[in-house]
């Protein structure tokens, strides 16, 4: 497992300097584009040893409630993907992420909350 936390804290510091890109906007809709698994394939390569797999992939659609002004509220079409690898004890788990933010931000936390 300290092995595990290792990669991971290199893999998020690298991840870091990245941004999500390949946005467009259709229609007042901000369009999300990334392909977060083409993308990071070796990344997810090297994080869980190539023993990874995609279970689920979504289009999603998100139209947030107007907060204040100054905040952006405008609807969002982006992916999600949940994909299956095994710790260092062996127990399957799930990652779900999504292509609207920084994949080394949704990393932290995640590895966070495990």
């Amino acid at each position: 497992m300290k092995r595990f936390a290792v990669v991971l804290s290199v893999i998020i510091l690298i991840l870091s300097t990245c941004s999500c890109g390949h946005i467009a906007e259709t229609k007042g809709t901000r369009v999300y584009k990334e392909d977060y698994i083409r993308k990071y394939a070796k990344t997810f390569d090297a994080m869980f040893e190539n023993d990874w797999k995609v279970v689920a992939t979504e289009d999603k659609y998100h139209d947030p409630e107007e907060i204040c002004e100054h905040v952006d509220t405008r609807p969002q079409q982006y992916m999600e993907w949940t994909i299956e690898y095994h710790d260092g004890n062996g127990d399957r788990r799930l990652f779900t992420f999504d292509n609207r933010s920084p994949l080394s931000g949704q990393i932290a936390d995640y590895v966070r909350h495990i």
